[in-house]
């Protein structure tokens, strides 16, 4: 399977899409795909529309010149089409325009091969993905097929195929996970979120990655890695260094970090470190699986700091209420803030 999809054709070469599209394989590898590259859906959709459009069922290989002339030909027939309706007032259906695209690209590429068993039975395994998802309150730890080892904290999505590729080991992640990776030089452990990419060779570092948060981090315990965000910086991390990332910010920040603050959660630590209490709340919201609720809105003012090991929910409320000036209760599933 190719790595890079930039362009509409590139998802048409790749005769698992096309088999993904037409729903003859099964897989979670492309969803991850679209969720981890928003920024290609318009690409992705015009190729998936061209699938369904026509009875797909060939495979093809695109030269260079064909690649430009097949482009060529499709912006011609869009500017053909868009004058067209302007002048004489016609009404084309998306279906209509992309059947015509799909017919000018089988035209231009000429020659077709058939998918052979074999090679679908292989594409078939490559795509092949495992989902480990936890919820609030939860965490696990699970072995990956090159023998990695990661921890995967509360309310996280951790997607990974049953086999990893030759020279590549590539994962997806939505949360937060701590990963010992196996060192092989060959191939490259890259760990992918919406926000940061992380590729390393073999090491120990935690990602906190979050979808619904603004900011990211990747933190390292031993090794090196090498981090990158979406709007293309990149830099090197090193023991105790750890690299934080914003959305609205270009570059990636470079700082140190104390481990028990970014790592003690995977030993039961719950850490918190000068934080508001709008990270107080929702931290022990998905540690606990807990709702808080703040009457009136006032959240308590200043920041907090403290550490609880493996305590119960309503001792870390005490400790944190007692230093913090607020009272709470706790009912069921919800706990409740008075100031």
């Amino acid at each position: 399977m190719q790595h890079k999809f930039e362009k509409t054709e590139d998802f048409l070469k790749e005769p698992s899409f096309v088999e993904w599209v037409k729903k003859t394989q099964p897989s979670a590898f492309w969803e991850n795909w679209l969720a981890l590259n928003p920024e290609k859906e318009q690409e992705f959709e015009n190729a998936r529309k061209i699938v369904l459009t026509i009875n797909y069922q060939k495979r093809y290989e695109l030269s260079e010149n064909d690649t430009e002339d097949m482009l060529h030909s499709i912006q011609q027939f869009e500017m053909v089409q868009a004058q067209k309706r302007t002048s004489k007032k016609l009404l084309f259906s998306p279906v209509i325009r992309w059947s015509a695209a799909a017919i000018l690209i089988l035209a231009i590429l000429g020659t077709f091969y058939l998918n052979q068993n074999k090679t679908r039975g292989t594409e078939a395994a490559e795509l092949a993905f495992k989902n480990e998802r936890t919820k609030r309150g939860d965490r696990k730890t699970i072995v990956l097929p090159d023998g990695s080892k990661v921890t995967i904290n509360a309310q996280s999505t951790l997607s990974f195929p049953e086999h990893f590729e030759a020279g590549r080991r590539e994962v997806y992640l939505n949360g937060e996970a701590f990963f010992e990776v196996v060192k092989n030089p060959e191939s490259p452990f890259i760990v992918k979120t919406r926000k940061v990419e992380t590729q390393v060779l073999g090491t120990s570092f935690n990602v906190n990655s979050y979808d619904d948060l603004s900011t990211a981090s990747v933190a390292v315990v031993i090794g090196k890695v090498n981090v990158k965000n979406t709007k293309g910086s990149a830099l090197i991390l090193t023991p105790t260094e750890m690299g934080l990332i914003e959305s609205e910010k270009s570059e990636i920040q470079k700082t140190s970090f104390d481990p028990d603050a970014v790592t003690g959660w995977k030993d039961g630590m719950l850490f918190f470190a000068k934080s508001d209490f709008n990270e107080v709340f929702r931290k022990i919201e998905i540690w606990y699986d807990v709702e808080i609720i703040v009457e009136g809105n006032n959240l308590p003012k200043g920041r907090y700091s403290g550490a609880f090991k493996n305590e119960k929910l309503e001792d870390v409320m005490q400790g944190i209420a007692f230093t913090s000036g607020f009272k709470f209760q706790i009912k069921g599933k919800q706990i409740i803030i008075h100031n």
